[in-house]
């Protein structure tokens, strides 16, 4: 048993080998931040480990940032926002992250990647075309209200080649199964786990006093994962 084992860092990691291009990568990330009202006691820690994975994206990596706001009308429903759009810009990254701001409503985790990886995979004069698209979901992994179904959104990532990474911050979420249903805790870690293993990502559900840099480094380097 290695030394993260001990630790109780659970990193599950889905590698998909494709053809490696000649030319250099020009990859583009994209960070989704879950800002819903479940995650109100966690949610210094997801800033954190939002800065924390741009600090450790290569200098010019493009990337974009997403955040839930409230659904127009009388829907109850928090539905996906592009808070910033493909940038390499760090100063201007950090500060976005600092002013995202918690908010109610139904959280729409399905629909909410699939409108993240659409964002990514919108070929604009300004944005460029990328040769990988990755998807950075920070979140406790409940998915309240969504339309879209986890089929769909697995073969749309797919045909996209979007990968998806996930830290799961499941920790608050209730583990108690009932005769009829699985345990909040146990669906989300499901949900996370098929998106990451279907899309060539990775998960990480860290325990309480792990530190943000070691999670984002052991998510992001194959070397250093966890596998399980």
């Amino acid at each position: 048993m290695n030394e993260y084992q001990m630790k109780g860092l659970l990193v599950i990691c889905f590698v998909i080998l494709t053809a490696i291009p000649l030319l250099a990568q020009r990859p583009a990330y994209g960070i989704l931040v879950d800002n819903t009202g479940s995650m109100r006691t966690q949610f210094d820690r997801e800033l954190e480990l939002a800065r924390e994975v741009v600090k450790q994206l290569n200098d010019g990596t493009s990337i974009s940032i997403f955040r839930f706001r409230k659904e127009d009308g009388p829907s109850k429903n928090a539905v996906v926002q592009a808070a910033l759009h493909c940038t390499t810009d760090r100063i201007l990254l950090n500060k976005t992250i600092d002013e995202l701001y918690l908010l109610g409503g139904q959280t729409t985790l399905i629909d909410a990647v699939q409108g993240s990886a659409d964002v990514l995979n919108t070929i604009t004069e300004r944005c460029g075309e990328y040769s990988e698209r990755n998807l950075v979901l920070i979140t406790d992994g409940e998915d309240r209200t969504s339309v879209e179904k986890l089929e769909d959104l697995v073969t749309s990532l797919k045909s996209t080649k979007t990968r998806v990474f996930a830290i799961g911050l499941v920790g608050e979420l209730d583990p108690a199964a009932t005769a009829a249903a699985k345990s909040p805790q146990d669906k989300a870690k499901e949900l996370l786990i098929n998106i990451a293993k279907e899309t060539g990502g990775a998960v990480v559900f860290p325990t309480k006093d792990q530190a943000a840099s070691e999670i984002v480094r052991l998510m992001f380097n194959p070397n250093q994962r966890v596998l399980k």
